[in-house]
């Protein structure tokens, strides 16, 4: 079974390898953790009040679902296969995965994508994604060959790392020097592209941004502490 935490990388895959893909949309990287044992939890309103993509607005449920996906899989035995990359949402949810199993023997192996590559054709450049949802159908099989198993003694270290990070349960965790830490609530404040003198509207402000920084922090979650600034 193939699993991902992005849902747009999980359509890509499920057609590049003709074969099942679980996507799971935790957003691991922003608000309480513990959430998924509650649904009345903060962060699915905020989300919910914020997200500009509203398809389906249950994301509690969503999210629930999709991890009894994957806990059904992990009980039946299946081998998993991970897609990763270091956002904070890829490491976070590699974190939780590799929490999710233990006790259990299932095989599991690993690709971990890089978020930039050199990009080579008529002219030279380099290119960034935000995230993996944005790599493209064509350009996923060049990535199998990096598949690799993921041994039970590293899958107890990363349990062990999960734990620490539901223990602190930061507002934020963020990706320094590939290393994931809590953060406070205002840690990308600083990026948001707000020119001096402009009015410019939220939605262009968070565009800007996006285009400007693709380190994989939703819209939604710049447009909330847009408004947080704004009070």
């Amino acid at each position: 079974m193939e699993i991902t935490f992005n849902e747009s990388f999980a359509n890509n895959l499920a057609q590049a390898l003709h074969q099942p893909v679980i996507g799971v949309p935790l957003d691991l990287q922003l608000g309480d953790l513990h959430r998924f044992e509650n649904a009345h939890a903060s962060f699915w309103t905020l989300k919910a009040r914020y997200d500009q993509d509203q398809t389906n607005p249950d994301y509690f449920s969503t999210s629930t679902q999709k991890i009894e996906e994957v806990q059904a899989a992990i009980v039946a035995g299946e081998p998993l296969r991970v897609w990763w990359s270091e956002t904070p949402d890829d490491l976070s949810g590699f974190y939780w995965l590799c929490d999710q199993l233990k006790g259990h023997l299932n095989q599991l192996s690993q690709v971990k994508v890089p978020m930039t590559a050199p990009k080579i054709g008529e002219t030279l450049g380099f290119r960034e994604w935000a995230n993996l949802g944005e790599i493209g159908v064509d350009e996923i099989p060049q990535y199998l060959p990096t598949t690799k198993d993921v041994s039970l003694a590293d899958r107890q270290v990363y349990e062990y790392v999960w734990a620490n990070l539901l223990a602190e349960n930061a507002p934020v965790r963020a990706t320094v020097n590939g290393h994931l830490i809590g953060v406070d609530e205002a840690f990308y404040d600083g990026l948001l592209v707000i020119p001096a003198g402009q009015k410019w509207s939220p939605i262009r402000i968070v565009g800007e941004t996006l285009g400007q920084y693709p380190i994989g922090v939703p819209d939604w979650w710049y447009l909330y502490r847009l408004d947080q600034l704004s009070r």
